[in-house]
């Protein structure tokens, strides 16, 4: 079989057309990739990364109940209470303040802190995240206590203050549930017994964990609408003055 020397020219300049066209393919591929990343605004998402924001809810309101009635509070936005680790020095509390760059406005009874967020900051971003596995935020790091919120007492009409701590008091409604029962219920939502009054043995002084549910507030409400409990009330602290002064 004779081979002509045009389809020798033919066949070669066939396989130089394939070539040309498999290094445009992968040379087109390259430039996709480079525009793909070149359009990327920022590094890509790190579920790693500490987000507080979505541990919050900017919506939500606060209330306690007051025979059985829901009492509502005004949030102060820009404000927070924090109790540390009592191991900790006043250099470390400073030290760790001025790391998520806190102002801290003055001390409080039974060691707490009256701070102030970074400007622009919402303070539900530096509460404790209740019932998380997490240490994001200020409030989930392992030298704070708790970090809650404060709210207005009289807002409008002057500049006190009211707290929240990690305590709750709990009345039971003994014809329906003794302290057995009580402690029952407190292992299943990871609270504690801190006292029981001396006077009124029914009546119990509660403490929220990192692992509970919520923050006293909202666990004090809970127990009353969830447990055999007479009555359950948020442990206040009340600022009857301007702390800022």
């Amino acid at each position: 079989m004779k081979i002509w020397k045009g389809e020798i020219t033919m066949k070669i300049v066939s396989i130089i057309n394939l070539k040309a066209l498999i290094i445009l393919v992968i040379l087109g591929m390259i430039l996709v990739e480079i525009i793909g990343c070149s359009s990327n605004t920022g590094p890509e998402k790190d579920d790693n990364i500490c987000d507080p924001s979505k541990y919050i809810d900017t919506t939500r309101q606060y209330f306690y109940y007051y025979y059985d009635k829901p009492i509502y509070l005004t949030l102060a936005k820009d404000l927070f209470c924090a109790k540390y680790d009592s191991n900790l020095t006043i250099a470390e509390i400073e030290e760790n303040l001025s790391e998520y760059n806190i102002t801290k406005i003055r001390k409080l009874p039974y060691d707490n802190y009256f701070l102030k967020t970074p400007k622009g900051k919402r303070a539900e971003e530096f509460y404790t995240f209740y019932g998380y596995d997490t240490d994001c935020g200020f409030g989930n790091q392992k030298e704070v206590e708790y970090a809650t919120p404060i709210f207005w007492y009289r807002h409008g009409i002057d500049s006190s203050f009211i707290i929240i701590t990690d305590e709750f008091v709990v009345k039971i409604d003994t014809a329906k549930m003794n302290t057995d029962d009580l402690i029952a219920v407190n292992n299943k939502y990871h609270v504690k017994i801190q006292k029981r009054s001396l006077y009124d043995k029914s009546s119990y002084i509660l403490k929220v964990t990192k692992e509970s549910m919520f923050n006293a507030l909202d666990m004090a409400n809970f127990y009353n609408d969830s447990v055999d409990v007479k009555y359950a009330d948020p442990g206040f602290l009340e600022l009857g003055i301007n702390p800022y002064h």
